[in-house]
């Protein structure tokens, strides 16, 4: 990690997502002392943060209804995506702050959903911190489906469906279009039919203030 004073740029080189950890930063304006000192700023230096990072979160709905006896399970959801970048956080003239990732290798996010059976209408929700990136993203869902005999669902699945749907976004924010911006939330809510053959995206991405929804049928 650098910073460049002369043009106000923080450097953060071969950044990997640790999902442990976020990663937050701030550049205060400069601030120039006059000779007498009469303008050295009094009381406290107030920082603004701001995320590097975004956020993707898969919540998974079993689409059948409560009185099936089919539950779903999730293998795994795979993402292929950056992995590793360098970030370049400046300062503007303005004193706006920006966010700019360069790719320095790719390599999966593995959305693990545990071994649980998700019955009619409930869900699960798993979520990482990942690096922003603009580029359309193919994500790859295994899907189980199993018969509940009694309380319990069988061991064995009666079907598995292996699905790639491609992330490749066209959200009209007030940004443009982008995949995954930082500081905001993107939200994919996965309806499933049981019998692991229909899958639904209805997606929706926001930061404090500002949403979006729309829907991706595969």
């Amino acid at each position: 990690t650098s910073f460049n004073p002369t043009n106000q740029a923080l450097t953060i080189s071969g950044y990997e997502v640790d999902d442990t950890k976020d990663l937050i930063a701030s550049i205060l304006p400069p601030v120039v002392i006059d000779e007498t000192g009469s303008n050295i700023p009094a009381g406290r230096l107030m920082f603004s943060f701001k995320h590097l990072l975004s956020r993707v979160r898969f919540e998974i709905e079993n689409s059948t209804s409560s009185e099936s006896n089919l539950g779903i399970k999730i293998d795994d959801i795979i993402i292929h995506g950056i992995k590793k970048g360098d970030c370049t956080y400046t300062l503007g003239n303005d004193n706006s702050l920006n966010c700019t990732w360069a790719e320095v290798t790719k390599g999966d996010y593995v959305y693990d959903f545990g071994d649980a059976v998700i019955g009619p209408g409930k869900g699960s929700l798993v979520e990482h911190f990942v690096i922003p990136q603009n580029n359309d993203i193919d994500i790859t869902i295994t899907v189980s489906s199993y018969v509940k005999n009694g309380e319990t669902y069988s061991n064995t699945p009666t079907s598995v469906k292996t699905h790639t749907v491609s992330l490749n976004h066209s959200f009209s924010g007030t940004d443009g279009d982008e995949c995954w911006k930082e500081g905001w939330v993107y939200n994919y809510l996965i309806k499933v039919g049981a019998t692991a053959s229909y899958i639904k995206f209805d997606a929706s991405v926001s930061d404090w203030d500002y949403d979006f929804s729309g829907n991706n049928d595969q």
